[in-house]
């Protein structure tokens, strides 16, 4: 049974994530687990524990009605759900559950840049994709669920990737018969491009696939502009290490995909 861990705050935005999640694997063999992570500041132990207590009870209300509304709008759903609530920095908690319960997927929602509350947000979603060794589909702000027709992975240069790597998509693609199309984009037209579609291609066997490069100095603009020109549902890349993507990971391409994108971004990484 796959399982998957949905990260919430118990915003709108990050119910809006569950729903996603929900709707996008509600009808396979999947155990979701719902967990809200609580960041308590230091104080006395007394007061650390008075403290700890009433907010474990405040999430605790905010699961049943989080619940309750999950019956409401997907009747005679059959879902496997778990509700946590960990005390830490979601960081901590997500690479504690992740190793303790095997979780083939992280989904947590990813806001823009509007207000204070907002980075964190968007902050909080970057670090767990760096830091945690768990694929992790980010979902933005006010998306509704569109099925995955058409799906833009977008590549780097290097070896290539493996089917363990690329389960998550090809799960996805597969279920949802979506077209993936690999895209690489280059800053230069001249430069000959070590992109090894071959076991790109073996890896989306099964699946309708187009290999394709485009070039702009701005990788994450070029992706953009691409992602919204093609009308996708979804965006997929892969997090390596020392490569073009790991480098700019930390910079703009993260706060521009992360922050910004209008379709959920999944990111997946090689196993270390």
């Amino acid at each position: 049974m796959k399982k998957i861990l949905l990260l919430t705050d118990f915003s709108e935005n990050a119910k809006s994530a569950i729903y996603y999640a929900l709707s996008l694997f509600g009808e396979d063999e999947v155990a979701f687990n719902i967990v809200h992570g609580m960041y308590l500041p230091y104080h006395k132990p007394n007061a650390l524990a008075a403290i700890s207590d009433v907010r474990t009870e405040l999430a605790r209300s905010s699961f049943s009605k989080l619940l309750a509304d999950i019956n409401t709008d997907f009747p005679g759903n059959k879902f496997v759900i778990d509700t946590e609530v960990h005390c830490g920095e979601i960081v901590g908690i997500a690479t504690a559950i992740v190793s303790a319960k095997k979780a083939d997927l992280i989904v947590m929602g990813t806001r823009g840049v509007s207000g204070i509350a907002d980075v964190l947000m968007g902050t909080n979603t970057i670090s767990v994709m760096e830091q945690v060794h768990c694929p992790v589909l980010a979902v933005p702000e006010n998306y509704e669920f569109k099925t995955p027709e058409k799906v833009v992975m977008a590549m780097d240069e290097g070896e290539g990737p493996t089917l363990g790597v690329m389960n998550p998509l090809v799960s996805i693609a597969e279920k949802y018969e979506a077209t993936v199309l690999v895209l690489h984009v280059s800053k230069d037209q001249s430069q000959q491009q070590e992109v090894n579609y071959d076991r790109v291609n073996k890896c989306l066997e099964n699946v309708r696939s187009h290999c394709l490069t485009i070039y702009d100095e701005d990788v994450a603009k070029g992706l953009g502009g691409f992602v919204k020109k093609e009308k996708v549902e979804m965006l997929a890349m892969i997090k390596q290490k020392h490569n073009f993507f790991e480098r700019v990971f930390h910079k703009s391409l993260s706060n521009q995909m992360v922050l910004q994108t209008d379709v959920p971004l999944l990111v997946m990484s090689y196993k270390k």
